[in-house]
């Protein structure tokens, strides 16, 4: 959790399309590197080569979490609770959205109280941050060329699968 890096997983929906998923991982320490948020853009960009308004992210993260009755702590991924969908943003359209929604979750103040908010009625609170999640998917061609680049083609004629790579950013 501590590395700046990408893993991306592409799920087949049909003989013809996949969806690109695509989790950037952003460890406190790295919030104030110089263009992060350029560099993140750009990253984007290269990969999804595509129409923004259909290019989907979430912000969520890696949280420690602590248990207010026997102060045991824990490593939490995501959201907080599948029925409520506790995520520091909903999903929305990347185009012009994602550098204005971003750019305040790199306080790691704003971060902090954001997060303290999300555990809802529970013994676990929010403790610390470990890494913020950006989360990016959206419905790509089996010949987009990410899914090629990146070796994320299976030859199988099988429909569904799924396939992980890592990249590393710093």
């Amino acid at each position: 959790m501590d590395r700046f890096k990408a893993s991306q997983t592409v799920v087949s929906i049909s003989k013809t399309d996949y969806i690109l998923v695509t989790n950037i991982n952003i460890p406190p320490v790295y919030f104030n590197q110089p263009n992060l948020i350029q560099l993140l853009v750009d990253f984007i960009r290269r990969e999804y080569l595509t129409d923004f308004e259909t290019t989907l992210f979430e912000l969520s993260g890696a949280y420690n979490l602590k248990n207010t009755t026997t102060g045991h702590t824990r490593t939490w991924v995501g959201s907080f609770s599948p029925k409520q969908q506790y995520t520091l943003t909903p999903i929305q359209n990347f185009g012009r959205a994602f550098e204005d929604t971003l750019r305040p979750f790199l306080d790691l103040i704003h971060l902090n109280q954001s997060c303290s908010n999300l555990v809802g009625e529970s013994v676990w609170k929010f403790d610390s941050l470990i890494s913020l999640i950006i989360n990016v998917q959206a419905r790509v061609s089996v010949h987009h060329p990410t899914i090629i680049r990146r070796g994320l083609v299976r030859n199988d004629g099988s429909r569904t699968w799924r396939r992980v790579k890592e990249i590393d950013l710093s």
